[in-house]
């Protein structure tokens, strides 16, 4: 008999028990691929949040040899924009940190948060990654602040390609070929 009462308020304490539904952060597209001095933009993109966000950090990681940021838009999806920041403090060392509240704390579904542009400075491969994140919404039965859970982390690719030749390069390439073709020539 005991056993049967714990049972029951084990059930009925985890049946009313407050919970955070997880959602999904993803930056998308998941790959792109630019040239030296071009800039790719991937949009911060929120899927399946049942639970309104009040408060976020989060960190995105990226090879800083390979690309630079060059700035951050937030979208309306939150309330005012202007109450998100981005924080370039470690951004030489390939860490770009995002803060941000909600003016209304009432925006469940899918939306876009942030758009983030980046450059390309040499030619290689850089992964985006979101990093360490804290996310708190407003729970439903004290009004208060409850963690919300993120269901998966997806990372993006960037990768910069098709270095355009200086005029030097060009100009020693043909150079080069016009030698050899001078050398073809006299060497039967």
């Amino acid at each position: 008999m005991k056993r049967l009462i714990a049972l029951l308020l084990l059930v009925a304490a985890l049946a009313f028990a407050p919970h955070a539904e997880a959602f999904s952060l993803s930056l998308e597209p998941p790959s792109q691929t630019i040239a030296v001095g071009d800039t790719a933009t991937f949009a911060l993109r929120v899927t399946d949040l049942a639970d309104p966000i009040l408060f976020y950090t989060l960190d995105v990681l990226f090879d800083a040899s390979v690309l630079a940021f060059q700035g951050a838009i937030f979208t309306n999806a939150l309330g005012n924009p202007s109450d998100s920041m981005v924080d370039t403090s470690l951004v030489d060392t390939g860490l770009l940190g995002l803060v941000g509240t909600s003016a209304t704390g009432s925006l469940t579904g899918d939306f876009d948060l942030a758009y983030l542009t980046f450059s390309g400075i040499t030619a290689g491969t850089s992964d985006l990654i979101i990093g360490s994140n804290t996310f708190f919404g407003i729970d439903p039965n004290t009004g208060g602040d409850i963690p919300l859970n993120v269901d998966s982390l997806f990372d993006s690719r960037a990768t910069v390609v098709n270095a355009v030749p200086e005029p030097g390069t060009l100009i020693l390439l043909g150079a080069g070929l016009t030698g050899l073709a001078v050398w073809r020539r006299r060497h039967p």
